[in-house]
C-alpha cells in the first residue's frame, strides 16, 4: 500500500464478533509485585488469551512465496501451523494422517514436502518424517525463549 491510498473502514461491525464470539483469557496472579488501587496494595495480575496460538511473521515476501504453493502444499503448510508443539522448532510429521485428513495421495504429500523444502518453508531433519520449521516465518510460543542467542536490538 502506498502511502497515498485511501484505507476504507467498513462502518458495519464485524458480524463475526457476535454473541457467541468470546475470547477465552486467564489471570496470571503475581503475588511478589503489588500495585496500589485506591487505598490498598494487590497482587499484580496479567491477563492473557487462554486458547492456544501461533505467531505468524507478516513479509510481503512470505505473502508471496505461499501465493506460489500449489493447493496441497498450502494444506499442508496449514496442517504444520497447527500440528507445530509450542517452544518447538520441529514437527514430526504423521504422511499417513495427513493423507487421510486432507484427502491426499502419498505422492502428492511427498511433492508437498519437496515444495516446503524448495521455498525454504522446512528443513529435512536427520530422523525420517521429522522436519524443522523456518522460524522466520512461524512460531508457536516465543522465540526470545527459544533463541536467546540470536536476538538484536532494532
Amino acid at each position: 500500500m502506498n502511502i497515498n491510498d485511501t484505507i476504507i473502514v467498513p462502518k458495519e461491525a464485524n458480524p463475526f464478533v457476535n454473541e457467541y464470539f468470546i475470547v477465552k483469557v486467564k489471570v496470571k496472579t503475581d503475588f511478589k509485585d503489588n500495585i496500589l488501587i485506591g487505598n490498598e496494595f494487590l497482587p499484580k495480575e496479567t491477563v492473557y488469551e487462554g486458547d492456544p496460538y501461533i505467531k505468524k511473521f507478516r513479509s510481503a515476501q512470505i505473502r508471496d512465496a505461499i501465493l506460489t504453493l500449489l493447493p496441497a502444499t498450502a494444506k499442508l503448510w496449514t496442517w504444520i501451523e497447527y500440528e507445530l508443539p509450542h517452544g518447538q522448532d520441529y514437527l514430526d510429521i504423521n504422511p499417513d494422517r495427513f493423507c487421510k485428513k486432507a484427502n491426499v495421495t502419498r505422492r502428492t504429500y511427498t511433492t508437498a514436502v519437496r515444495q516446503l523444502k524448495e521455498n525454504s518453508f522446512i528443513c529435512s531433519s536427520s530422523v525420517q518424517d521429522v522436519v524443522f520449521i523456518n522460524p522466520r516465518l512461524v512460531f508457536y510460543g516465543s522465540r526470545l525463549t527459544k533463541y536467546p542467542s540470536h536476538l538484536k536490538r532494532i
